[in-house]
Protein backbone atom coordinates (compact mmCIF):
# COMPACT_ATOMS: atom_id res chain seq x y z
CA UNK A 1 0.00 0.00 0.00
CA UNK A 2 1.52 3.29 -1.09
CA UNK A 3 0.64 6.64 0.41
CA UNK A 4 1.01 9.79 -1.57
CA UNK A 5 2.26 12.84 0.24
CA UNK A 6 0.82 16.11 -0.92
CA UNK A 7 2.40 19.37 0.16
CA UNK A 8 -0.21 22.07 0.58
CA UNK A 9 1.65 24.75 2.53
CA UNK A 10 3.18 27.61 0.61
CA UNK A 11 6.73 28.54 1.56
CA UNK A 12 6.97 31.87 3.36
CA UNK A 13 8.50 34.68 1.39
CA UNK A 14 10.08 37.09 3.89
CA UNK A 15 11.63 39.35 1.25
CA UNK A 16 8.38 39.97 -0.59
CA UNK A 17 7.20 43.59 -0.79
CA UNK A 18 3.94 44.51 0.90
CA UNK A 19 1.11 43.48 -1.40
CA UNK A 20 -2.21 41.74 -1.34
CA UNK A 21 -2.64 38.30 -2.86
CA UNK A 22 -6.24 37.27 -3.57
CA UNK A 23 -7.31 33.68 -2.96
CA UNK A 24 -10.03 32.21 -5.11
CA UNK A 25 -12.22 29.14 -4.85
CA UNK A 26 -13.00 26.54 -7.55
CA UNK A 27 -15.62 28.80 -9.14
CA UNK A 28 -13.06 31.57 -9.58
CA UNK A 29 -14.54 33.91 -6.98
CA UNK A 30 -12.27 35.75 -4.60
CA UNK A 31 -12.65 34.29 -1.10
CA UNK A 32 -10.09 36.17 0.96
CA UNK A 33 -7.15 38.44 0.51
CA UNK A 34 -3.87 37.78 2.26
CA UNK A 35 -1.59 40.67 2.96
CA UNK A 36 2.16 40.19 2.83
CA UNK A 37 4.18 42.47 5.09
CA UNK A 38 7.76 43.58 4.64
CA UNK A 39 10.17 42.46 7.37
CA UNK A 40 10.24 45.97 8.86
CA UNK A 41 6.45 46.13 8.95
CA UNK A 42 6.30 42.66 10.49
CA UNK A 43 8.78 43.59 13.23
CA UNK A 44 6.90 46.83 13.95
CA UNK A 45 3.60 44.95 14.17
CA UNK A 46 5.12 42.32 16.49
CA UNK A 47 6.61 45.03 18.72
CA UNK A 48 3.25 46.82 18.86
CA UNK A 49 1.45 43.58 19.70
CA UNK A 50 3.98 42.78 22.44
CA UNK A 51 3.54 46.27 23.91
CA UNK A 52 -0.25 45.89 23.91
CA UNK A 53 0.02 42.47 25.59
CA UNK A 54 2.33 43.88 28.28
CA UNK A 55 -0.06 46.77 28.97
CA UNK A 56 -3.00 44.38 29.11
CA UNK A 57 -1.15 42.05 31.50
CA UNK A 58 -0.20 44.97 33.76
CA UNK A 59 -3.77 46.24 33.93
CA UNK A 60 -5.09 42.75 34.67
CA UNK A 61 -2.52 42.33 37.46
CA UNK A 62 -3.53 45.69 38.94
CA UNK A 63 -7.21 44.71 38.85
CA UNK A 64 -6.39 41.36 40.47
CA UNK A 65 -4.47 43.04 43.31
CA UNK A 66 -7.23 45.60 43.89
CA UNK A 67 -9.82 42.84 43.99
CA UNK A 68 -7.70 40.82 46.44
CA UNK A 69 -7.37 43.85 48.75
CA UNK A 70 -11.09 44.56 48.68
CA UNK A 71 -11.85 40.88 49.34
CA UNK A 72 -9.43 40.87 52.30
CA UNK A 73 -10.60 44.12 53.91
CA UNK A 74 -14.16 45.36 54.26
CA UNK A 75 -13.49 48.96 53.22
CA UNK A 76 -10.80 51.37 52.06
CA UNK A 77 -10.70 52.88 55.56
CA UNK A 78 -9.67 49.52 56.98
CA UNK A 79 -6.86 49.28 54.39
CA UNK A 80 -5.61 52.75 55.40
CA UNK A 81 -5.68 51.79 59.10
CA UNK A 82 -3.62 48.67 58.40
CA UNK A 83 -1.14 50.71 56.37
CA UNK A 84 -0.84 53.21 59.25
CA UNK A 85 -0.14 50.42 61.76
CA UNK A 86 2.51 48.93 59.49
CA UNK A 87 4.18 52.32 59.07
CA UNK A 88 4.25 52.80 62.85
CA UNK A 89 6.03 49.46 63.25
CA UNK A 90 8.58 50.43 60.61
CA UNK A 91 9.17 53.81 62.26
CA UNK A 92 9.74 52.08 65.61
CA UNK A 93 12.30 49.76 63.98
CA UNK A 94 14.12 52.69 62.39
CA UNK A 95 14.25 54.53 65.73
CA UNK A 96 15.54 51.42 67.49
CA UNK A 97 18.25 50.80 64.93
CA UNK A 98 19.32 54.44 64.93
CA UNK A 99 19.66 54.40 68.74
CA UNK A 100 21.75 51.21 68.47
CA UNK A 101 23.91 52.96 65.87
CA UNK A 102 24.43 55.94 68.16
CA UNK A 103 25.48 53.64 71.01
CA UNK A 104 27.88 51.73 68.77
CA UNK A 105 29.39 54.97 67.45
CA UNK A 106 29.88 56.26 70.98
CA UNK A 107 31.52 52.97 71.99
CA UNK A 108 33.82 53.13 68.96
CA UNK A 109 34.93 56.70 69.69
CA UNK A 110 35.67 55.84 73.34
CA UNK A 111 37.73 52.81 72.29
CA UNK A 112 39.66 54.94 69.76
CA UNK A 113 40.36 57.54 72.43
CA UNK A 114 41.58 54.83 74.81
CA UNK A 115 43.84 53.38 72.10
CA UNK A 116 45.22 56.83 71.26
CA UNK A 117 45.86 57.51 74.96
CA UNK A 118 47.76 54.25 75.39
CA UNK A 119 49.77 54.85 72.24
CA UNK A 120 50.65 58.38 73.35
CA UNK A 121 51.80 57.17 76.77
CA UNK A 122 54.00 54.51 75.19
CA UNK A 123 52.01 51.52 76.40
CA UNK A 124 50.95 48.90 73.91
CA UNK A 125 47.30 48.38 73.36
CA UNK A 126 46.44 44.70 73.37
CA UNK A 127 43.11 43.17 72.76
CA UNK A 128 41.90 40.46 75.14
CA UNK A 129 41.87 37.92 72.31
CA UNK A 130 45.63 38.45 71.83
CA UNK A 131 46.32 37.17 75.35
CA UNK A 132 44.14 34.13 74.77
CA UNK A 133 45.92 33.38 71.50
CA UNK A 134 49.37 33.69 73.05
CA UNK A 135 48.47 31.49 76.01
CA UNK A 136 47.22 28.77 73.67
CA UNK A 137 50.27 29.11 71.45
CA UNK A 138 52.70 28.42 74.32
CA UNK A 139 50.66 25.60 75.78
Amino acid sequence: MTRALRITAKPSRPNMPAKTAPSSNQAGRTVKKEEFLTPEERRAKEADDAKKRAENDASQELRRRDKALLNTYSSEKEIDLKRGRDLQQLDARVNSISSQLKAATANLTSLKQEADGRTASGRRFRLPCTRIYRSRKHA
